[in-house]
């Protein structure tokens, strides 16, 4: 397929809410996806995600808020005239139908003709690599092939946005990572407009141009994967990318965003590197990555560790061991670690994160 040509400039979802009785899946969503643009939505089950996905493509009305495509309010059409291509969790084939004739459906709901609907269909096929299998019906095909036809579905119709609903947690993790390569390709060489919907962090940080972390229906942060990844807003979005070691500490003074600031915890005196602005006397959370705990002795932040849980994980291992205070704190290392060892560590002051009330 040749590459996309955009009849869009942006994608606007202006204060969307979505209400199921007295439960609100969303409230006042503010999102905007450019053409162009890898956009991934992440966070775990029930933060709104997928909700936000299906008010978007027209499978739920909204409860309040409107959807805009540059001067077009889009949330009062139906999803047939929205312009976007669906890929469901559950690839929503049809096991009756060949590969082709499936691929073929979108087309033939909107009335194109025959001859270039089997001629869009059988381009959307190679470009998914399954052209030799357009005689097939789903059942003959593996879960990742299966995923490529909903894909290829989804991108004979030409839409304007491809929205993506966790589209591989169905697979293993080898055809995950296989095809996450084929849908960056895809959206690389099309210059397609993506939005994706995921649970799985290293999903998101792989694929995305810009990460979005849903948290109760609202956007907690936005930004591209090495910021949110080196730079988490909150304690929840720390905890959601990797920052499993979280645990509250009291500010000995007052600090702005950025800067170095003391903090103790039943007898232990931290430096980390605050979020924002800390006040003096503040509790904060501390947050810091388990391979960013580093063994051996010198330095600042240091303590020892009496090691419970040991996990190896391939070229290194995993340990949980506890403070003095029994605080758990997870490390990785390469050292030779066994359960009961006193290990001493360092926790960087650059890399522990102060969370803690904005001054003012």
């Amino acid at each position: 397929m040749t590459a996309t040509t955009h009849s869009f400039r942006e994608l606007r979802l202006r204060g969307v809410s979505r209400s199921f009785g007295k439960a609100i899946a969303l409230k006042e969503l503010d999102l905007t996806l450019y053409a162009g643009e890898f956009v991934a939505l992440l966070g775990p089950s029930g933060c709104g995600k997928s909700t936000a996905l299906n008010c978007l493509a027209g499978l739920l009305p909204l409860t309040g808020g409107e959807i805009w495509k540059d001067e077009q309010r889009i949330d009062t059409l139906p999803p047939e005239r929205r312009g976007f291509g669906m890929v469901f969790q559950s690839y929503a084939l049809f096991p009756h139908l060949t590969i082709q004739r499936n691929v073929e459906f979108g087309l033939r709901m909107r009335g194109v003709r025959l001859v270039q609907r089997r001629s869009r269909a059988a381009e959307a096929l190679r470009t998914v690599k399954l052209a030799d299998h357009a005689h097939k019906r789903p059942a003959e095909l593996s879960g990742g092939q299966q995923q490529r036809v909903a894909i290829a579905r989804a991108l004979a119709i030409e839409p304007d946005i491809i929205l993506m609903d966790e589209p591989l947690s169905n697979l293993d993790a080898s055809l995950r990572v296989e095809l996450r390569t084929e849908i960056k390709r895809l959206h690389q060489s099309l210059g397609l407009s993506t939005l994706y919907v995921t649970h799985d962090q290293e999903e998101a940080l792989s694929l995305a141009d810009r990460v979005v972390i849903l948290r109760d229906g609202r956007v907690e942060q936005s930004g591209p994967p090495a910021t949110v990844y080196s730079r988490p807003a909150s304690p929840y979005v720390a905890a959601f990318m990797g920052y499993r070691n979280l645990f509250t500490a009291r500010a000995t003074a007052a600090a702005g965003p950025g800067d170095t600031v003391s903090v103790h915890r039943d007898g232990y005196v931290f430096q980390a590197t605050a979020v924002a602005g800390v006040q003096a006397g503040a509790e904060v959370t501390l947050a810091i990555r388990p391979d960013e705990v580093t063994v051996g002795e010198g330095g600042a932040n240091q303590i020892t560790l009496a090691t419970e849980v040991v996990e190896f994980m391939g070229r290194e291992i995993q340990v949980q061991g506890r403070m003095r205070d029994g605080q758990v704190l997870l490390l990785r290392t390469g050292s030779d670690v066994v359960p009961g060892d006193s290990v001493p560590v360092r926790l960087p002051r650059e890399r522990l994160l102060a969370f803690g009330q904005v001054d003012g």
